[in-house]
């Protein structure tokens, strides 16, 4: 469920939303960086954390992309709003059909493949992270990135 925000309370009202925009996305991944730092010390202590931390990396890395994508309602899609000048009027009408554009991209092969590079990617920094704290702790966390 988005939260509402009421834009008269801004001084600047494109800049001020466009950092409202990305708060989402990088508390995501701000708790997706302290989930591995804390985890690569856990899982060591008990393995069975290993599960428990990489969902929680996984699960805020995916919120943080799924709110990046240049829809509307989304974050990314008021910050396309503003990257191609769009109007109000505009960015509502989307709004209104992204849900079902979502629904019928999902469904296309490229769209996922393209969605799974974009989520790999962005968890590459994370398994970095990881490996650089404890690579004993990589395999645990990162199963898909230590074959």
């Amino acid at each position: 469920k988005p939260v509402l925000i009421n834009p008269a309370n801004f001084r600047h009202r494109g800049r001020d939303e466009i950092v409202v925009s990305l708060a989402g996305p990088f508390a995501n991944l701000l708790l997706a960086l302290v989930t591995v730092v804390v985890g690569s010390f856990l899982v060591l202590r008990d393995p069975r954390l290993g599960e428990v931390v990489s969902g929680l990396v996984v699960m805020n890395v995916g919120f943080a992309i799924f709110n990046l994508l240049p829809l509307p309602p989304l974050d990314g899609g008021t910050l396309l709003r503003y990257a191609v000048g769009m109007t109000e009027e505009t960015y509502f009408t989307i709004a209104r059909w992204s849900s079902l554009a979502l629904l019928f991209a999902i469904n296309i092969e490229a769209f996922r493949r393209m969605i799974t590079l974009l989520f790999e990617l962005a968890c590459l920094p994370y398994a970095y992270i990881c490996h650089a704290i404890n690579p004993a702790a990589m395999p645990w966390i990162f199963p898909f990135f230590s074959a």
